[in-house]
């Protein structure tokens, strides 16, 4: 049977960690890691986010309306060719007049630089982009 034994030198180690080089290799460690403030400031944020969400669920019984306004009201309005007699524009690549219905929305009324909607008693207008 054959011992073996395994000598540690931890004057090395710490010989290296006095030294210049070794000092700055441990501020550089040690300054990668988030700091507690940090990491808190990070879990309330995540935290905040998580219980908007959630509320905007319950509220809007399974819908999101914060989801649902920033998605479907994006660029919507690509042109509006206008005259008095018959406006148009383009909403999602497709021709709409007053009183369509464009990705669930209904077109209320054509104006020269925007377009107002209509879906579920809210309105809102968009601009072409």
């Amino acid at each position: 049977m054959v011992l073996k034994y395994m000598m540690v030198n931890t004057s090395l180690a710490e010989d290296e960690a006095a030294s210049p080089a070794g000092r700055a290799v441990q501020q550089a460690a040690s300054a990668s890691k988030p700091s507690k403030k940090v990491k808190f400031l990070l879990l309330l944020v995540v935290n905040v986010v998580v219980w908007i969400v959630v509320y905007n669920i319950w509220a809007g019984e399974g819908r999101i309306p914060v989801w649902e306004f920033l998605t479907a009201n994006r660029g919507m309005v690509t042109g509006i060719m206008y005259n008095q007699e018959n406006p148009c524009a383009i909403v999602s690549g497709e021709v709409v007049h007053e009183g369509d219905t464009a990705g669930g929305y209904r077109v209320v009324e054509i104006r020269r630089e925007e377009v107002e909607f209509e879906k579920d008693g809210e309105t809102f207008t968009k601009r072409v982009q």
